[in-house]
């Protein structure tokens, strides 16, 4: 094993400085592959040492961000495969990062790669990203991110991946068998149908509790700030900032019904309260 290699397995940072600084050091032995084509920067991401990676990341002659072994991984395929959050977040601000959606072994993105050691923290942050573009990426085997969660059943995962615009069902799902898990299938049918109220079902699932949390929006509401004694509508501020951008407009306006110079407290409340016996109570 090259020597560089062997310290990037370790939890120290020290002896990968002491070594890359000596006068000798041969830049080569930076971006050099092992018998399995992995670099020391793969080494370093697999094993997880943040400090490592930076350090690595920073040398000058640095060139392996996206070099694939003989696996056809990245270094961020690695990090993905062994749960490495902080160097998976730390791998896409780099500037010349391109990883995101390549595929690897298998044909699998990162994406998949998350979705198969079932990560749901993982799976919602790709979800997040501005580049993200694999949500629907087939592997080698034709089979989807979305097609993967599906057989194992994880309805948590499910949810979340419904929660999307525009989730390709596979043609072979209604082949699955789910035992005694229809709400999978049932939750799919919905989707199929209408995608929208689904989407909004599910984001909005966890703040059903929002009409309780809201007595009224007083006339003030443009003038909300932190030191507001408006303690109701700060509270709709707080909970209606934690939904995506889309639902925050329709709380605002769409289920006020009402001009934005023109949101009084009663009809505010009445308005929502009707918006949300059709969207939330009457759902079967």
């Amino acid at each position: 094993m090259f020597e560089l290699h062997r310290l990037c397995k370790e939890y120290n940072i020290m002896p990968i400085k002491k070594y890359t600084l000596r006068p000798k050091f041969n830049i080569n032995c930076l971006n050099k592959k092992n018998e399995v084509g992995n670099t020391p920067f793969h080494i370093a991401c697999l094993h997880g040492y943040i400090e490592t990676v930076k350090y690595l990341s920073t040398l000058e002659g640095f060139n392996s961000l996206n070099e694939k072994n003989n696996y056809g991984d990245t270094s961020f395929h690695l990090a993905c495969a062994t749960r490495r959050f902080d160097i998976i977040k730390y791998l896409i601000t780099l500037p010349n990062f391109f990883s995101l959606n390549e595929k690897g072994h298998k044909g699998y993105t990162p994406f998949y790669t998350v979705c198969y050691n079932r990560d749901k923290e993982l799976i919602k942050y790709f979800m997040t990203l501005k580049n993200f573009t694999s949500l629907n990426e087939e592997n080698n085997c034709g089979e989807t991110p979305f097609y993967l969660v599906c057989v194992r059943e994880d309805i948590d995962i499910i949810k979340e991946f419904l929660k999307q615009k525009n989730i390709i069902i596979p043609d072979n799902f209604y082949k699955l068998n789910y035992g005694s898990k229809h709400e999978i299938k049932k939750l799919v049918e919905s989707y199929k149908n209408d995608q929208r109220f689904t989407r909004m079902k599910l984001i909005l699932d966890k703040n059903l509790d929002i009409y309780h949390l809201i007595t009224f929006l007083c006339d003030d509401y443009f003038e909300l700030k932190k030191k507001t004694k408006n303690e109701n509508g700060m509270r709709f501020m707080k909970i209606a900032r934690q939904l995506p951008l889309e639902l925050q407009m329709i709380l605002i306006f769409r289920l006020s019904g009402l001009p934005m110079n023109n949101i009084s407290g009663k009809l505010f409340n009445d308005n929502l309260k009707g918006f949300m016996t059709k969207y939330m109570i009457n759902m079967e």
